[in-house]
């Protein structure tokens, strides 16, 4: 019905405008007709008499209308008057009326007996047209009039022509009413000028160059009727009802100050006051257009452009509407290039309309349209004027200045329009760009639309102010400025939506299938959900909730409510944050709404590490939980759930209704729970733990068991406020204690009623944890209270308690009280404080009763044997007062006895104090107080002793003693006003050091204003003078910062001894402190202000055994910093030391040091083993180091570089005396390591070195110093030592030799010095024991002959055999490998200046002992005894082999001895040459020479001395041999001097040699001289042979 509707408006609207452009032309067309019935009556004599009774005649043959005139004057030259000139309709009512109509010709007059007549103009002054349609009838009165000259020329009558060339009509009115409808048309002009080309009314042609019409008005009155069209009237009209439709060209019609007006009377007048655009009643006014080439004919009107403005309503002017071509035909529109101006607003561009003529067709399916909107830009006014219902929205309605720019391309049948490149632009404001595309949008239910949104960007802000209803969205506003893209695809009620939301909050995306066709209450959704760094806190406004990133799939998904909503999730949470953390890692897998979670959720955070499963029902009303939670760890603190440093872990099951502690019912059970406080590395075993709470009965059962705790309670209670409950009864039943506590509660009424037994175990446990100074072994109890009886019992008991600094022992107590009366008693075994015993059984009471309570105190010495403390006290009310008073005779107190006056009391009341007499004194110190006028009090106290804070302080590093002087006085007492006092100190110790008197006066008139105090102390050079005040809160609304003072004064000579009491590591300390210096604190902090100089100080770090001096070094104090800018230190050898950082003190308790020192060149380290038994050496080192951290656990971090001077030692074994030692030894293999020794603690100091180890430092290990196994020498490396305060040492790093000796002992018989060669290395990794060595050490200056070597191989040939007896250079080499604590030891030998088929036959043997280690060894150890071998030949083993030679051996031993001793003294000679690395001297002595292959009795002397110079680079050797018989000529004795140069040049193994040797011939001494370059390296294999030449050649490239 809706459709047939919107089809039957717009059918009505285009035939309603068709008929009123018939109307208009009907309208010309009559009044031309006027022309011609005025140009018949045109007056003169003879002619004019014809001519009017022609035309009369005329005009009765042609019409059947009646025609009436007052007056026609028919003059030739001035044409036709008619004046009164009325022409009637068929209905006899008046057709046209005007005054006065004037014609002139533009032919002659005889053409009327062509039947034609020609006017150049008509002129006519108030013409009148009634227009109407009589009920019943489908034409107007025009039409039926005009279809007059249509009928008679198709009745076979001559037709009648005339034209008119122009037309001017005056005050012209036409009046067009329909009686079918009810409507009533008006329309009025001042003027209108026609230009006519051609005018043929019989043949419907009118041809117009120009029309003006000046101030028209045009009033149209509807009804509001249905228009019924001729098809609704009657059938199709027949040839001679029907008029031929008027063909219609009009060059130009111009308007000028129109008006135009439509009313309907049945529509009920607007009621809105503000101004808008109703379309069935507006007026439009001062309209000026200008329309081109306007044609019309029949049902098609065509026109070439436009241009008109007009103002609408007299509020909005519409500044330009315009057009190019216009096209108007049945089915059809089309407006090219069409624009319309406001003063805000601009629409363009095209127009194309398209739809059946067919009434029978679906003109939704067959309508098309084709609308191109570009360029334009519409206002918030405007938009609300012509939509009027938008002033509801108030944002449009306060910002009408709003503009946006809108584009878009709208095009398809009406049923499936599609919009491409939609795009709207609100500066500013929002940024739409897309394509929308619908299809079946006219039939509900089944439209389709799908939408592409390339680009939206807005705010939150904005969109909420134009949508007031996303006011109910709270969550919408906080989404600030976002951009989104995306699409929307399927029916309104069942459709699929992905895209991307960017907003200020982070990232959105959503792909969601969305059926709303079951109703919101079941509708179904599905989809996936990701968030990207979102702050899903910012937008629900949540202060603890922060940036969200997830991923989440939704399945069976159900209702749109948010109460009733429910769905199957499964994602992953990539990060969360949560109270200023961010949680990682967390998956869910749940069915969830909004009072329900079933499922499981796992989170593998690095601080929290937890799986649940279960449910969570009720939670918009009563909860109820049933789950499983296994938490493998969750950090409190790092998650920011609580202040302390706690990880709890355990397993966890529920099954509870409610989360109301007064309401809560079922179970919980916790097992194997964990607390671990990861900063004091405390842990705390929790257990199994279960809890258990039902009702029964109309009372609670509460079950508790645990580890530490065991409850049974059951009772009338409520346990959120059982606390007030307990407070409300006692204050209820024992007015008078109670009241004067002043403890906080909230007042119930509401009785209690409880029996519980309580059992506390393992509180040392849980004290020790949470570091409260509170220590029990366990406690238990029973409690019972009836609030309605008022009565009250408990018993307790405890097998120790200690808070604090006081210990109670065998604790027992009990509780008793009914009706008014409370008796307490507590009993002990001893009272202890600071662990010092200073009671033994203890008895305190309290009795309550008749308003009167007693206490008295009881405690004997630590045996039993003497009581120490005796104290009663009595208290009554009376009135507003309240006595205390000492009862009994004794008063004792730590075994004294205290004298007091038996009349001595207080009495307190509202303002009022009286002290009766009250003194207390016993041999030595007094105490008297007073009242001052009942008002104030009066203290006086004299020679008590100082150490009695020490308790108070609670400081482990301060110790006060002395005795002091107390005098004060309280004007009033009650308000603290009027406070005056003196402390004396007399000879003051802290820590040991003297201050001698300190004198302290200070006063308070105000208690709203600070103390002033006032401090002086002189001893000796020492003197501290300050000013300032203190802040006492003595008052509820103080107003001052609590407790802050402000000290300044000046300090002189104050010993830095008291530094020691903060840094533990430091000791021997001396020197002062002067300078000006402020003291004072701000909220709750301690802060220093000045400059002060440090005088004649020196201090010693324990852990290097280091003392360092300085003075006038400035300190500069500024609020919590100690700061030092550039301050020298110096070391024990004068070398200085820079120090710049600062030291952050807290409360001056705590101190953080964050100091950097440096210097080119200092001592860091002199220690001996017994300082240290990891390392210990003298170190003098350029370095920087660092101090960080506070001074009970500080960080020192250390790098330096090794100077001259330094040596460094790592025993291995610690129990035996060293020695000193010249050479380096090492162990045998099977030493057996003695136990260490305990290590020595490092306290509070982390200490990690970094340093590089240069030649100039000596490097010694030491196995066993009473053996000599010490290895020492010199290199390179880096080397990382930490030693940490717990005790443990790590070394780290590669230390490459380059020069160092160990000495060789045999059978502790012989030492024998080995030089280690240059390149060995030792590599720690950790355990500073078990480093890995890779050394080589050479015993050099062994000259020997290799005859008894190879003796086996030479024995058959004499010549081959006295060549093997010359002495020749001999080189043995040690090899260790593998750990330093059990290396492998290897030998090697070597005759490196042996050649020719000697030089063979010594590789085979060598080689033979390689391959056999056990004679390597024997051969080796006769080389180190007697300088010769083992004769292998014999068969012998090595003692034989000794046996054998005992008498050459000898003298070689001796010779050998000699050598040693000569090697050692040119040493000890030479040390102090710099160029003389060593000496070696050599001498052996042959006795019975072989010569020629005979022994003979012919005796050698053969000497040299070897100089090694610059480390070993190069070598000098000077020797010669002497005999008494030559082999020659043994009458003749002989003497062969030698001489040898080496290089050993930087390459590895390439050695340069010149030499000079005489030898012993025929004809005499032969001398021999030469040079010779040997290189020797070794490999593995052949390739390694190739691959190190080719090292070799490269690194020499580099070289050059």
């Amino acid at each position: 019905m809706t459709e047939q509707k919107n089809k039957n408006r717009i059918n009505r609207s285009l035939l309603r405008f068709v008929i009123m452009l018939k109307r208009l032309m009907q309208t010309a067309a009559l009044i031309l007709l006027l022309l011609v019935i005025a140009f018949f009556l045109l007056n003169s004599s003879q002619f004019l008499n014809w001519s009017k009774s022609r035309i009369i005649g005329l005009l009765s043959s042609t019409l059947d209308n009646k025609i009436e005139y007052s007056q026609l004057d028919f003059n030739f030259f001035r044409g036709i008057e008619i004046k009164n000139l009325v022409l009637y309709d068929h209905h006899e009512d008046t057709l046209i009326y005007s005054d006065k109509i004037s014609i002139s010709f533009s032919k002659s007059l005889m053409s009327l007996l062509k039947r034609e007549l020609s006017f150049r103009t008509m002129l006519a002054d108030n013409i009148y047209v009634n227009i109407r349609t009589y009920q019943g009838e489908n034409d107007s009165n025009v039409e039926i009039f005009l279809r007059q000259f249509q009928n008679k020329k198709s009745s076979g009558n001559a037709h009648f022509e005339f034209n008119i060339s122009a037309a001017d009509l005056h005050d012209a009115k036409v009046v067009i009413t329909d009686d079918n409808t009810g409507n009533k048309d008006l329309i009025s002009t001042m003027r209108i000028q026609a230009a006519v080309r051609r005018m043929d009314l019989l043949a419907k042609i009118i041809i117009v160059d120009r029309i003006d019409i000046t101030d028209p008005v045009i009033s149209l009155v509807r009804t509001g009727n249905i228009i019924k069209t001729k098809h609704e009237i009657s059938s199709a009209c027949t040839d001679s009802t029907c008029i031929d439709p008027m063909l219609m060209l009009c060059e130009q019609i111009n308007i000028t100050n129109g008006q135009f007006s439509l009313d309907n009377i049945n529509v009920s007048k607007d009621t809105l006051s503000i101004p808008h655009f109703n379309p069935k009643r507006f007026q439009l006014s001062g309209i000026d257009l200008k329309l081109n080439q306007l044609f019309n004919e029949a049902a098609l009107f065509t026109a070439a452009g436009m241009n008109a403005s007009m103002r609408i309503n007299d509020h909005l002017d519409l500044n330009t509407l315009q057009f190019k071509d216009l096209l108007v035909k049945p089915g059809e529109v089309n407006i090219t290039k069409f624009k319309i101006l406001t003063e805000n607003s601009r629409i363009g561009d095209s127009l194309y309309l398209h739809w059946s003529t067919d009434t029978a067709s679906d003109w939704k399916e067959n309508s098309f349209v084709d609308f191109n909107l570009r360029d334009s830009r519409i206002s918030a006014g405007d938009l609300l004027y012509f939509i009027p219902t938008l002033n509801k929205n108030k944002y449009l309605k306060t910002n009408q200045e709003l503009q946006a720019e809108v584009a878009a391309h709208l095009t398809g049948r009406i049923s499936s329009l599609k919009a491409f490149d939609l795009a709207v632009d609100i500066p500013n404001k929002l940024e739409f760009k897309g394509d929308a595309f619908t299809r079946n949008i006219t039939s509900r239910g089944e439209e389709l639309l799908n939408l592409n949104i390339q680009h939206l960007l807005s705010n939150s802000d904005f969109i909420q102010r134009l949508i007031p209803s996303l006011d109910k969205v709270k969550v919408f506003r906080q989404l600030g400025q976002f951009k989104y893209s995306g699409r929307f695809d399927g029916y309104m009620e069942d459709f699929v939506s992905y895209g991307t939301f960017i907003s200020d909050l982070g990232v959105f995306k959503s792909d969601i299938r969305l059926n709303l066709r079951p109703g919101t209450e079941k509708a179904t959704w599905s989809g996936s959900l990701q968030l990207q760094d979102f702050n899903l806190g910012a937008l629900i406004q949540s202060k603890d909730l922060g940036i969200v990133s997830l991923k989440a799939d939704i399945h069976n998904g159900i209702g749109l409510h948010i109460d009733r909503m429910s769905a199957e999730m499964k994602g992953d949470i990539q990060y969360l944050s949560f109270k200023n953390y961010g949680y990682q890692n967390i998956h869910l897998d749940a069915t969830v709404n909004k009072n329900l979670f079933d499922g499981i959720a796992l989170i593998k955070d690095k601080n929290l590490d937890c799986s649940f499963k279960g449910k969570i029902a009720g939670l918009n009303n009563v909860p109820k939980l049933t789950f499983s939670a296994n938490i493998s760890k969750i950090d409190l603190k790092a998650l920011n759930l609580g202040d302390k440093p706690f990880i709890l872990s355990g397993l966890v099951n529920a099954d509870i209704t409610d989360l109301d502690l007064n309401k809560i019912q079922g179970s919980l059970q916790i097992e194997k729970g964990l607390l671990y406080d990861y900063e004091k590395n405390h842990v705390l075993q929790l257990g199994n733990a279960s809890f258990i709470q039902n009702l029964q009965s109309g009372e609670y059962r509460t079950t508790l068991r645990s580890d530490f705790v065991n409850l049974d309670a059951q009772g009338v209670y409520k346990a959120k406020s059982l606390y007030d409950q307990l407070m409300s009864f006692m204050r209820n039943t024992y007015p008078d204690i109670f009241s004067d506590l002043g403890l906080k509660f909230n007042e119930t009424s509401e009785p209690v009623k409880l029996v519980a037994t309580i059992e506390l175990r393992e509180l040392n446990r849980i004290a020790g944890f949470f570091d409260i100074d509170l220590r029990a072994n366990s406690l238990s109890g029973k409690l019972a209270i009836d609030g309605r009886d008022q009565r009250i019992s408990a018993d307790f008991q405890g097998s120790y308690i200690r808070f604090g600094n006081v210990q109670l022992k065998d604790m027992v107590g009990t509780v008793s009280g009914q009706s008014g009366v409370l008796e307490t008693r507590i009993l002990g075994s001893s009272v202890s404080i600071n662990n010092k015993s200073y009671s033994g059984n203890v008895d305190f009471e309290s009795l309550y009763e008749n308003n009167v309570m007693h206490f008295t105190f009881r405690a004997m010495d630590s045996l039993n044997k003497k009581e120490m403390y005796h104290l009663r006290i009595g208290s009554v009310k009376s009135g507003n007062l309240k006595k205390f008073y000492l009862e009994g005779e004794d008063l004792l107190i730590a075994g004294t006895k205290w004298n007091y006056n038996e009349v001595s009391s207080l009495e307190l009341g509202k303002d009022y104090i009286a002290m009766h007499e009250f003194e207390l004194y016993d041999s030595s110190s007094t105490i008297r107080i007073a009242d001052l006028y009942n008002k104030g009090i009066r203290l006086d106290a004299r020679s008590f002793d100082l150490s009695m804070i020490n308790g108070l302080l609670k400081s482990g590093s301060l110790t006060f003693t002395g005795l002091f002087d107390l005098s004060l006085d309280i004007k009033d007492i009650f308000h603290f006003k009027g406070v005056e006092g003196q402390l004396d100190i007399l000879n003051m110790r802290i820590n040991k050091v003297s201050y001698g008197r300190f004198d302290i006066d200070f006063a308070m008139e105000d208690p709203d204003r600070p103390l002033s105090v006032k401090i002086n102390n002189n001893f000796k050079e020492t003197s501290i003078n300050m000013t300032g005040t203190l802040n006492i809160p003595l008052t509820k609304n103080y107003t001052l910062p609590r407790y802050d003072f402000d000290l300044k004064g000046t300090a002189k000579g104050f010993q830095l001894y008291f530094l020691e009491s903060f840094i533990a590591s430091i000791s021997a300390t001396k020197g002062t402190l002067t300078g000006p210096i402020r003291i004072f604190r701000e909220n709750k902090k301690i802060y220093m202000e000045g400059e002060c100089v440090a005088e004649d100080g020196s201090t010693k770090i324990n852990y290097l055994n280091t003392t360092y001096t300085f003075n006038h070094q400035k300190i500069r104090f500024n609020r919590d910093l100690i700061v030092f800018e550039n301050n020298v230190v110096y070391d024990e050898l004068g070398n200085p030391i820079t120090a710049n950082g600062i030291i952050r003190q807290d409360n001056l308790t705590y101190f953080d040091l964050d100091i950097n020192i440096r210097s080119r060149k200092a001592l860091v380290l002199n220690t001996s083993k017994s300082d240290n038994i990891y390392y210990y050496g003298y170190g003098i080192m350029s370095f920087e180091c660092s101090f960080q951290g506070l001074t009970s656990k500080m960080d020192m971090n250390f790098k330096g570089r090794s100077e001259k001077g330094s040596k460094f030692v790592i025993p291995v074994r610690y129990d035996q005396e060293s020695k000193d030692t010249k050479f380096i030894r090492f162990r045998s293999q099977d030493t057996i390591i003695s136990s260490t020794p305990t290590p020595v603690v490092i306290k509070g100091l982390n200490i990690r070195m970094d340093i590089e180890v240069t030649e100039d430092c000596e490097m010694s290990i030491i196995f066993d110093e009473k053996n000599g196994d010490i290895l020492r020498g010199n290199g390179s490396g880096n080397i990382q030592v930490a030693a940490l305060r717990d005790n443990t040492f790590d070394i780290k790093g590669n230390y490459e030799i380059s020069a160092g000796q160990y000495l060789f002992t045999l059978m502790n018989f012989v030492n024998k010095p080995f030089r280690i060669k240059k390149g060995g290395t030792i590599i720690w990794t950790g355990d500073p024991l078990n480093a890995d060595i890779n050394l080589e050490a050479s015993y050099d200056g062994i000259y020997i002959s290799p005859s008894a070597l190879i003796e086996e191989y030479t024995i058959s040939d004499p010549t081959i055999q006295n060549r093997a007896r010359e002495r020749t250079k001999l080189d043995l080499s040690m090899l260790l490998r593998g750990s330093l604590l059990q290396p492998d030891i290897n030998f090697r030998i070597s005759f490196p200046e042996v050649n020719g088929s000697i030089r063979n036959l010594v590789d085979t043997k060598i080689k033979f002992l390689e391959q056999n280690p056990e004679q390597m060894n024997q051969q080796v150890a006769s080389l180190i005894l007697f300088r010769t071998f083992i004769n292998t030949n014999s068969g012998l083993n090595f003692q034989s082999g000794v046996q054998k030679t005992t008498a050459n051996t000898l003298t070689e031993f001796l010779t050998n001895q000699a050598s040693l001793f000569f090697s050692s003294l040119l040493t000890d000679l030479y040390q102090n040459v710099g160029f003389i690395s060593g000496v070696d001297f050599n001498v052996n002595y042959d006795i019975n020479r072989t010569v020629a292959g005979t022994q003979t009795n012919a005796s050698e002397l053969v000497f040299n001395v070897r100089h090694r110079l610059w480390n070993d680079q190069w070598a000098v050797s000077i020797g010669a041999n002497y005999g008494n018989s030559s082999a020659f000529n043994p009458s003749n004795s002989y003497f062969n001097p030698e001489s040898i140069i080496e290089w050993n040049t930087p390459v590895t193994g390439l050695k340069v040699r010149v030499y000079y040797k005489g030898t012993d011939g025929i004809d005499g001494t032969r001398h021999r001289a030469g040079t010779g370059v040997s290189y020797r390296r070794e490999f593995n294999s052949f390739s390694d042979f190739k691959k190190g030449l080719r090292e070799q050649k490269v690194s020499s490239g580099a070289i050059q």
